[in-house]
């Protein structure tokens, strides 16, 4: 669960579950947690300027090189107030606690739990692409509506960057070990891959690639005039007519937002997917039929189930109308 908007609902009993795990050892009383504010950075000239969330408020401000973070100050009495807070929630469990807290404190006291840390505001922000931490101090971003990487105002130490890979890890079950140094996986709508330092890398690294919630069509990508009408209209009447297309391009250069589009374009027919990861997403049923590719798939026999395989299988045994290979 992405901690949102509302944050009225959230159970104490997973809070609890949260904060026990950032225990040192069942007889340190210690909680392992960090409540830090973003640095003020000056924008030199507002290019955007949205609002993230309403309660508590925080807002975004870019400058075209920058990405500001704005979230609600905590003076040093509230902060001990959620220190204090916290532990009082791993012990107590009363509900109570939590209720009574100011809008600030809640939040802080979730991103610190439930949420993702001094990145959360990252990863509520939809119009972000990537979320790039190679090295400690400042993470980079990627903006739906700029080219290049924005630096924010998040700064991260090496213990910040240890601990938030073993934390998004645990949430997806994977483990980091040494003779496992670069994991991939997919958690909350997010493509994650993780290396450590020092044996595939000279410091631990996170990249996070979100997937767009909003699935673009093709008349939206003429209107947003990403996509030449005529070209549009001569690829659909290929696609209509069962023809085999190919999409290649650089990263980030709109492959799957394109494949995607093009799927909404088809009839309500058979369709078999095959994907290495869970970029895209297809339309709701009737006739349709999806496969995976998972990275880390073994069989009984130990051997593990390959892209051909898998194209194999549904071609000879679904007979679908469409194949997607992506």
């Amino acid at each position: 669960m992405v901690l949102g908007a509302s944050i009225k609902n959230v159970k104490i009993k997973n809070i609890y579950i949260s904060l026990k795990n950032g225990l040192r050892k069942k007889s340190d009383p210690k909680i392992l947690l960090k409540i830090e504010v973003p640095r003020k950075i000056r924008a030199k000239r507002i290019l955007r300027k949205y609002t993230l969330l309403e309660k508590p408020f925080i807002w975004i401000e870019i400058d075209g090189d920058n990405y500001i973070v704005n979230e609600p100050e905590i003076d040093r009495e509230e902060l001990d107030n959620v220190q204090k807070v916290l532990r009082e929630i791993l012990f107590s469990r009363n509900e109570d606690l939590f209720k009574n807290l100011s809008e600030n404190i809640k939040y802080y006291v979730l991103r610190e739990t439930k949420g993702y840390g001094k990145i959360h505001p990252l990863i509520l922000d939809d119009q972000i692409e990537d979320i790039n931490i190679l090295a400690p101090g400042p993470v980079y971003v990627k903006h739906i509506d700029f080219f290049k990487q924005l630096k924010t105002n998040i700064f991260l130490t090496e213990e910040d960057i240890v601990n938030l890979a073993h934390r998004l890890a645990y949430r997806a079950g994977k483990p980091i070990t040494l003779s496992n140094p670069l994991i991939r996986f997919e958690l909350e709508g997010m493509r994650i891959h993780i290396s450590i330092g020092g044996e595939v890398s000279l410091g631990y690294s996170i990249v996070i690639r979100k997937f767009r919630r909003e699935r673009l069509s093709i008349p939206k990508l003429v209107k947003l005039d990403t996509f030449n009408p005529y070209i549009a209209s001569y690829i659909i009447t290929l696609l209509l007519n069962k023809r085999s297309i190919l999409i290649v391009g650089r990263p980030r250069s709109g492959k799957t937002t394109l494949l995607q589009a093009l799927i909404g374009c088809l009839p309500r027919v058979k369709i078999s997917l095959i994907q290495v990861t869970s970029e895209i997403r297809l339309p709701q049923p009737p006739y349709i039929i999806e496969y995976f590719l998972p990275r880390e798939s073994e069989t009984l026999e130990g051997k593990g189930i390959s892209l051909t395989s898998l194209v194999e299988n549904s071609l000879r045994y679904t007979s679908p109308d469409y194949l997607i290979l992506g």
